[in-house]
């Protein structure tokens, strides 16, 4: 048998004799009395009131790994996997000493004590309710765990996991028991569904939201019309800010070469001094500063016009002598009038 997979326990309940349509409880007699053998697995293939199947095709094997020489309790409402991984008390009703496989059924002998058989004698209970582990892939049952007797022909069990248990404070109502009719419009208010929505319809809708999880992740490459990879995104996106940078780059250069073009012009008309160019500068850079250089240009007075001196020598003007003149007009007993006057 194949046991790769974690089991996980699982509580059964059938109130009819029709095993493979309606798995809900096993029912005890009506007529008071108190068996000493009962029906605990179903053989073959069976199915749960909450529409889960398992597979009980190896019961000899069943048989084998669930007797291991202790015996198995018959609980009050599952107390064995849902109080006592707590901490709480779970006193058995009558304990299982034997287990035999019957047609492919399992069938379990109970040794009763006293508080288990007058709550079956006297009616209290009216139902029984297995628990067994199974494979999480192929839902193969692999041990008989225990029993629980109940009085919800209803009831409904998720899988019963008591090492999940002994690590739980709080059991959520879906993790331990529920009346099916609760359960169900629970259910349908979860998934916006009517009220009166019963178990087919809701099974309908889980199908229905399950094929279209299974759509959604399989859905075909998306139009390269309207999207494109994430990586040839960020290129793009680069290149684009590239060329944008460029522009900024291009813009201010032309800019930079027209203020130092009107600049110039001014400073060569005499509107205003060489000294003041870079203070014109920076004017012109600011926001609009060009545009109001320009204006102020235009309506500026000249204050730094030509001289007019440019390649003329002022009339009265004279050379000094160097020193070698000097020494020879010493000599001679000129002075420097002397030399001017008879140099040429």
């Amino acid at each position: 048998m194949n046991t790769q997979t974690s089991p996980v326990k699982t509580a059964l309940c059938q109130a009819t004799e029709t095993e493979l349509k309606t798995a809900l409880c096993f029912e005890l007699p009506a007529d008071g009395s108190v068996p000493e053998w009962v029906k605990l697995i179903p053989a073959g293939q069976f199915q749960g009131f909450d529409q889960r199947a398992w597979v009980n095709d190896q019961p000899d094997q069943v048989l084998a790994v669930s007797l291991d020489g202790r015996k198995m309790p018959l609980d009050w409402e599952h107390s064995t996997q849902l109080k006592a991984p707590q901490g709480e008390q779970a006193p058995a009703a009558a304990w299982f000493d034997q287990l035999e496989a019957r047609n492919g059924e399992i069938w379990g002998h109970l040794d009763w004590n006293e508080a288990g058989r007058s709550a079956v004698a006297s009616g209290e209970y009216k139902y029984l309710s297995p628990v067994f582990d199974h494979t999480v892939d192929t839902n193969q049952v692999i041990r008989f765990v225990s029993a629980g007797l109940t009085n919800r022909p209803n009831l409904m069990l998720t899988a019963l996991n008591s090492q999940h248990a002994h690590h739980t404070t709080e059991h959520n109502p879906l993790e331990t028991a529920m009346d099916f009719a609760e359960f169900l419009t629970a259910l349908a208010a979860a998934w916006q569904l009517p009220a009166d929505t019963n178990a087919a319809a809701a099974l309908n809708h889980a199908k229905q939201l399950n094929t279209d999880l299974a759509t959604a992740r399989n859905q075909q490459q998306p139009s390269l019309s309207q999207y494109v990879p994430r990586a040839d995104y960020d290129q793009l996106l680069a290149r684009a800010s590239n060329a944008e940078q460029k522009l900024v780059d291009n813009a201010q250069a032309e800019k930079d070469q027209a203020i130092q073009a009107e600049v110039n012009a001014a400073v060569d008309e005499g509107k205003i001094t060489p000294a003041s160019k870079d203070f014109y500068v920076r004017a012109c850079n600011s926001e609009g500063g060009l545009e109001e250089f320009r204006k102020f240009v235009e309506t500026a007075p000249v204050i730094a016009g030509a001289s007019g001196l440019d390649g003329k020598q002022h009339s009265n003007t004279s050379t000094a002598m160097n020193a070698e003149e000097t020494l020879i007009a010493e000599l001679f007993g000129n002075s420097a009038e002397d030399l001017k006057k008879y140099s040429n």
